[in-house]
């Protein structure tokens, strides 16, 4: 199936608005947390801010290392050639950014995570993704990585704060989508 790039552009919306409107929503009525408290918990802003974007750039850089290897090149090709022809633009792409890491992060890491801890949210998370199969290995190992990198977003929202976990979730798609925009040399690029 092929999505444009409307499609992409009301997903990532509805990413925002319903994901993390829900997870806004559990946050105030299941766990009892204002939206002062949400605003103003963790760490002083510019701190969270900070950590998020050096745990969001280290971890996309490390998933790159994993993805440019030999082993990696059907799936990294299949990505390529996705995002070369949706052909987003740079605003496009902080835009599906930002909504992926406010939307998801606020329900996966404040609504649903004081239930089920890190690692099982960390799990979920990435296998609603689509990164756990037992027929394709590439992808699962793929997948580990990206667990091991969500629970890492659970325990810097847990320490740091809720505002460096979409910080962190926001720049990791950035620069992934960079790479696979701008990085590298593709046979699909017309």
């Amino acid at each position: 199936m092929k999505i444009t790039r409307l499609q992409l552009f009301a997903l990532s919306g509805l990413t925002l608005v319903g994901l993390g409107g829900i997870g806004l929503a559990l946050m105030v009525f299941a766990h009892g947390v204002s939206l002062g408290e949400i605003a103003t918990s963790g760490l002083a802003m510019g701190q969270q801010l900070l950590q998020g974007t050096i745990f969001g750039v280290a971890t996309a850089v490390l998933a790159l290392a994993l993805i440019r290897t030999e082993w990696f090149t059907e799936s990294r090709s299949y990505f390529q050639k996705f995002i070369t022809e949706l052909n987003p633009s740079l605003p496009e792409i902080v835009f599906y950014s930002f909504c992926a890491g406010v939307g998801e992060e606020l329900l996966f890491r404040g609504g649903i995570q004081p239930w089920l801890g890190v690692w099982i949210t960390a799990i979920i998370f990435i296998a609603l993704h689509g990164y756990l199969s037992i027929s394709d290995v590439t992808t699962t190992v793929y997948g580990l990585l990206m667990i091991l990198i969500s629970a890492g977003l659970g325990y810097l929202m847990e320490r740091v704060g809720l505002f460096s976990a979409i910080t962190a979730h926001f720049w990791f798609d950035l620069v992934m989508f960079a790479y696979l925009k701008w990085g590298h040399r593709s046979k699909y690029v017309k």
